[in-house]
């Protein structure tokens, strides 16, 4: 179950104005650009960023779930049909730590509240960027295999339920990088990701836009790509 710790990656502040619904360049001023570098500057006072994983071989592929050789069923109906051709399950959790959260409450109390509101959009970006180290990592081992790894998936993509997430968490060393589950089945830090990887031949990669055609916030959600304002 390898545990990766500072796991380093790049921030841009695109990507963190996106993340706040901040799409259009003529809506990005100055001030808003320095402030944003700025944060991005110190974000090793706020980010502790961390991933953990497992790679289970499959046994069987139903419609509305699919078996390890563990054992161990897991419900992920309808994303069995994407990954039916998988012959191993990557099972990966990631969390830029608690740090980020308090900054971004300690801020808005002391009335900074753009600090707070970038900051809380640098959060976000960073989760992304780590779940996409997490990915390229997951693809490098399928390649090095002869193999390949397919788009991620997590609770509440595809109508699959967050009521799956406990199941998913008995699977990977979450204690070991301080995430668990609250009493209303969230993932807590709060700034945090939880996914599922499909290992095999030919595996699909699809692009963020079609990943967010596929999520169940897809026509609500401020951050979805799929329909992003031209820059």
């Amino acid at each position: 179950m390898p545990v990766l710790y500072k796991v380093t990656f790049e921030l841009d502040v695109q990507d963190i104005l996106r993340r706040q619904e901040i799409n259009k360049s003529s809506r990005i001023q100055p001030t808003l650009k320095n402030v944003t570098l700025e944060l991005i500057k110190n974000k090793d006072v706020w980010l502790e960023p961390t991933l953990a994983y497992n790679i289970f071989s499959i046994a069987e592929v139903q419609p509305a779930y699919i078996i390890l050789q563990n054992g161990q069923m897991l419900h992920l109906s309808p994303a069995t049909e994407i990954l039916k051709q998988a012959s191993e399950i990557a099972i990966v959790i990631c969390t830029i730590g608690p740090l980020l959260e308090k900054a971004v409450d300690e801020y808005f109390k002391s009335g900074q509240s753009m600090k707070g509101f970038l900051l809380d959009g640098l959060g976000s970006a960073a989760v992304d960027s780590l779940a996409q180290k997490a990915c390229d990592l997951i693809n490098s081992d399928a390649v090095s295999g002869g193999l390949s790894s397919s788009s991620p998936y997590s609770p509440g993509m595809l109508g699959w339920s967050i009521d799956n997430l406990p199941a998913l968490f008995r699977l990977v060393p979450a204690d070991q990088i301080s995430m668990s589950l609250t009493s209303s089945g969230m993932i807590s830090p709060r700034k945090s990701i939880a996914m599922v990887i499909g290992i095999g031949k030919d595996m699909k990669q699809r692009k963020p836009e079609e990943m967010c055609l596929l999520c169940n916030l897809r026509d609500s959600c401020r951050h979805r790509r799929y329909n992003e304002l031209s820059n």
